[in-house]
């Protein structure tokens, strides 16, 4: 990292309103997973439920273990709309969780807010951040460009679409790097 943190990465304890947020937030409409609570009946009482979820989720920021049972899910094939349906290859997995959602998504509140406080991030990271996009990656590299033209040097850019970018990855090679 070009500027390391000596800042220690502590997540905080969430509280029953921010639990309630998130379950306000999340599409009901997807399916839940096994072992989940149905979407029904957090939906009919949040505030129960989120007092609940609070004591979980918090004893498990303090310990640093998230419950065996809520690791599992149920994984269904989706048919990415791309090529022969009788392909494998054509299928993406999704897993069907949520009270797990939920989790990820205040360690992923956690995260993203020390990263950023921090100064952690590249100051090109555009993708997966609030207030970037694409577009304004997009808009960098054609301002580097038009400024490099400009200044009369040689200048030249390759985009690659990686279509199926993760289908082309070695897996015994990802499972070493991680």
């Amino acid at each position: 990292m070009g500027n390391p943190s000596r800042q220690s990465f502590f997540i905080n304890p969430t509280s029953i309103d921010e639990v309630m947020k998130i379950i306000g937030s999340i599409d009901h409409s997807k399916a839940t997973g096994p072992y989940s609570i149905p979407k029904q009946i957090l939906s009919s009482i949040p505030l129960e439920i989120s007092a609940i979820l609070v004591e979980i989720f918090n004893l498990s920021f303090q310990t640093g273990k998230f419950i065996n049972a809520l690791k599992q899910v149920k994984v269904v094939p989706v048919f990415k709309n791309k090529g022969s349906p009788y392909e494998s290859g054509n299928y993406r997995p999704i897993s069907l969780l949520y009270v797990d959602k939920i989790m990820e998504k205040l360690v992923h509140k956690r995260m993203v807010n020390f990263l950023e406080n921090n100064k952690l991030l590249y100051h090109r990271q555009f993708g997966f951040r609030s207030k970037h996009s694409t577009v304004h990656g997009l808009t960098t590299i054609t301002e580097d460009l038009k400024k490099s033209i400009d200044e009369g040097k040689l200048t030249c850019g390759v985009f690659i679409d990686l279509q199926k970018a993760f289908d082309t990855v070695d897996l015994d090679i990802l499972l070493r790097k991680l």
